[in-house]
């Protein structure tokens, strides 16, 4: 049998949860214009997150009891069959944000996605397609209050995030 690495993979997942959640939660508490670093933050942390628990997961099954164990000390779900479950609620979430969010993309005015902008260099100006840094607050505001994002923090905060 194969030696489980669970404990080093799952306090690898922890941070990466919470940095999941804590963007998500971002997006959602914040007012004003929406900068596309935070949202690009966000899907960067849900990546890495959904990674590191994909990892945790194999190596539990490598020794289950253990990482059960492990897991239940942790503050989060009390068995693996919970943080599996908890896991399926997000990536269901995410799948329903996801989707609502290329919605609201789709709604978004052109010049908040990106524009065309003339820039000088050497005294010869020319046109130039920029992205935009930000979306406006009212155009943001769908987004901040979709409840596609409060079931994603929802389904985090099942697992303990």
């Amino acid at each position: 049998m194969p030696l489980s690495q669970f404990p080093a993979a799952m306090n690898a997942a922890v941070p990466a949860i919470l940095a999941a959640s804590e963007s998500l939660r971002y997006i959602r508490d914040t007012t004003g214009d929406l900068t596309w670093r935070s949202i690009n933050a966000m899907q960067s942390d849900f990546r890495t997150a959904k990674t590191a628990c994909l990892l945790a997961i194999a190596e539990a099954n490598k020794s289950p009891a253990s990482a059960q164990n492990y897991l239940a000390n942790m503050g989060g779900p009390a068995t693996l069959v919970l943080f599996n479950d908890g896991l399926s609620n997000i990536q269901q979430a995410s799948n329903a944000l996801f989707q609502a969010f290329g919605v609201w993309l789709d709604g978004l005015p052109n010049a908040e996605i990106r524009s065309v902008v003339n820039v000088t260099v050497n005294g010869v100006t020319t046109p130039q397609v920029v992205d935009a840094a930000f979306v406006s607050a009212a155009s943001a505001a769908p987004l901040r209050t979709a409840p596609q994002l409060a079931a994603l923090i929802v389904a985090f905060e099942g697992i303990g995030a």
